[in-house]
C-alpha cells in the first residue's frame, strides 16, 4: 500500500486560486467595514456626526488601515511563494479567518464604549493574526516554498514586522484593563516600532554583508 505523501506542492493554477480566493475574502472584509458605519439621521444629525467622528469613524479608519496593511503583507509574501502545501493552505485560511473577524471586532470596539472587552478582543484578533503569519513564514522556510528569486532576508523581515504587531497589540491587552483609550492609542506604536526596527535591521544586514 502506497503511503500518502505529507507534502503535496501546489503551484501554477492551484497557487493562483489561493491568491484570488484570499484577495476576495480580504475585499469582502473591507466592504463589511463600510457597511457597518452608522449614518446620522433626524434633527440631531450634527451632534450624532460629532459622536461618530470620535468613535465609529475613527475605528473604521484604524481597521481599514490594518486590513489594508495585512493585505499588502499577504501580497508581498505570495509574490515570493513558488508553491504551496496543505499545511500552508490551512494556515492561510486561518489567517483569513482573523481578517474576516476584523469588522466584528471593530463593531465590538465601538459598541462596548469604555469597557476593556472591546480593545481586548480587537487586540486578541491581531495577536492571533501575527502568530499565524509567523507560522506561515516559518512553514514556507522549512518546506522550501520560496521562489528562487526571493531575497534571503525576506523571511526574517516578515517575521520582524509581524513581531512588532504582536508586541504592540499584545501589550495593549493589560493596558486596556487600566484605560481602554490608552490601549487604542498604543496600537499606533506598532507602525513606528516596525518602521524604526526595520531600518535598524536593514542597516545591520548591510554592514554585515559589507564585511
Amino acid at each position: 500500500m502506497t503511503e500518502r505523501p505529507k507534502i503535496a506542492p501546489e503551484s501554477g493554477h492551484g497557487l493562483e486560486r489561493v491568491i484570488f480566493f484570499s484577495d476576495a475574502v480580504i475585499a469582502i472584509a473591507l466592504t463589511l467595514l463600510a457597511i457597518e458605519l452608522p449614518v446620522p439621521s433626524g434633527d440631531e444629525w450634527v451632534h450624532q456626526l460629532q459622536e461618530y467622528l470620535g468613535s465609529d469613524y475613527v475605528a473604521f479608519l484604524i481597521s481599514f488601515a490594518v486590513i489594508a496593511t495585512l493585505w499588502f503583507n499577504h501580497h508581498r509574501m505570495f509574490q515570493q511563494i513558488a508553491r504551496l502545501t496543505y499545511g500552508m493552505i490551512w494556515l492561510n485560511i486561518l489567517g483569513l479567518f482573523t481578517i474576516v473577524l476584523m469588522p466584528f471586532a471593530t463593531k465590538i470596539l465601538t459598541g462596548l464604549g469604555d469597557l476593556p472587552a472591546g480593545p481586548i478582543f480587537y487586540s486578541g484578533v491581531m495577536v492571533l493574526w501575527a502568530v499565524v503569519w509567523i507560522l506561515m513564514v516559518l512553514t514556507a522556510t522549512r518546506q522550501k516554498l520560496w521562489s528562487e528569486d526571493a531575497p534571503a532576508t525576506a523571511p526574517g523581515n516578515m517575521i520582524f514586522g509581524a513581531s512588532a504587531l504582536l508586541v504592540a497589540f499584545g501589550l495593549s491587552i493589560p493596558i486596556a484593563f487600566v484605560n481602554s483609550d490608552w490601549a487604542t492609542f498604543f496600537w499606533i506604536s506598532a507602525w513606528p516600532i516596525s518602521s524604526v526596527g526595520m531600518r535598524i535591521r536593514r542597516s545591520r544586514l548591510e554592514r554585515a554583508s559589507a564585511q
